[in-house]
This record gives structure tokens, C-alpha cells and sequence, in this order.
């Protein structure tokens, strides 16, 4: 139900055709919920069948038709009720994780590459996310108590990466005692 939360989210902050809906979706939520265009098209349509969303298709003379899509009460009413909704325990997917958990399968020097380049990976993540704040940060909004939780979750999501940098960095260095050490 994420994806479709997300939609009801970036909605609830004003109109949007899909087009638009996707590109706010990659500068806003990416960095915590991915999702393919197709999978954003087939959820608005989902939410415009259960009266989630509503959608104006808008003619225009030197453009192509454009649909507009815009949150319903009942959406409204639907994001607050999951919002309020506890979140079930569940290990999140990392595909890093799972291939270190396998990796004495392959050499220590290049399980030691990996570590390498996935901590290269998530320092330009950090990096990147400071960008993402330092530009939402730059320029007024018209909504600042919605600016105030959205820098929220990208200040948590910084906070999390730097603890996975340092951890990574502490086991490498381990590895690198584990590979010197036989």
C-alpha cells in the first residue's frame, strides 16, 4: 500500500497529471519508496476506481490532452487512516546484506572490493540527499509544516546512511585484521 500512499501524499499537496506525479515522486520519496513509472500509472488508476483520486482530462490546442489528477475526500480520509495505522515489524530488502551474508564464496581481497564500493555507493547517496536538501531548503514554501516532516524523513534517511557508512567502515576494517591475520 506505499506506492499508493505516496501517490495519495504528493496529491494531497496539489493537482498533478501522471507525468508530473512521477517527476515529484523521483525529487521527493525516491530516496526512501522507488517506483517505476508504469507502477505509478496503474496505481492512479486504482485509486481513481476506488474514489481515492479523481482525474480532468484537460484539451489542449498545441499539445497533446492531459489528465489531471487530484485528491478526493476520501483520499484525504484514507492517507490520515494509514498514516494513524501502525506499521507491521518487517525487515526491510537489501541486496547488499544478502550478498555479504554470502560472500565466502568468493575471495576475502574481493569481498573487501565490495565493501568498498558499495561504502563509494553510499556516500554519493549522502551526498546527493544534501544536495536535495540544501536546493528544498534554498527557495520559500508554501506549506512549511509539510517541508518540516518531509525534511524530517530526508534527515533520517542521512542519519541512517552515516550510521551504515561508519558500521561498513568498522568492518572493513575487521576484514582487513581477519584477511592479515591468516
Amino acid at each position: 500500500m506505499s506506492l499508493k500512499a505516496c501517490i495519495l501524499g504528493l496529491l494531497s499537496l496539489r493537482s498533478m497529471t501522471g507525468y508530473e506525479l512521477k517527476n515529484t515522486f523521483d525529487r521527493s520519496v525516491a530516496y526512501n519508496w522507488s517506483s517505476s513509472g508504469t507502477q505509478i500509472y496503474t496505481a492512479l488508476k486504482s485509486l481513481e476506481q476506488k474514489g481515492l483520486v479523481k482525474s480532468d482530462l484537460v484539451v489542449q490546442e498545441s499539445k497533446p490532452n492531459k489528465r489531471v489528477y487530484q485528491i478526493t475526500p476520501q483520499g484525504k480520509a484514507y492517507l490520515e487512516e494509514w498514516l494513524k495505522t501502525p506499521m507491521e515489524f518487517q525487515f526491510a530488502k537489501d541486496e547488499f546484506l544478502v550478498r555479504v551474508f554470502f560472500t565466502n564464496h568468493i575471495d576475502d581481497s574481493q569481498a573487501l572490493q565490495i565493501l568498498e564500493q558499495h561504502l563509494a555507493l553510499m556516500e554519493r547517496q549522502v551526498q546527493e540527499l544534501q544536495n536535495i536538501r540544501a536546493r528544498v531548503t534554498s527557495r520559500p514554501s508554501n506549506n512549511p509544516r509539510a517541508r518540516f516532516y518531509q525534511l524530517m524523513a530526508l534527515d533520517l534517511r542521512v542519519a541512517s546512511l552515516t550510521s551504515m557508512i561508519a558500521e561498513a567502515r568498522r568492518q572493513m576494517e575487521q576484514l582487513k585484521s581477519f584477511v592479515e591475520s591468516k
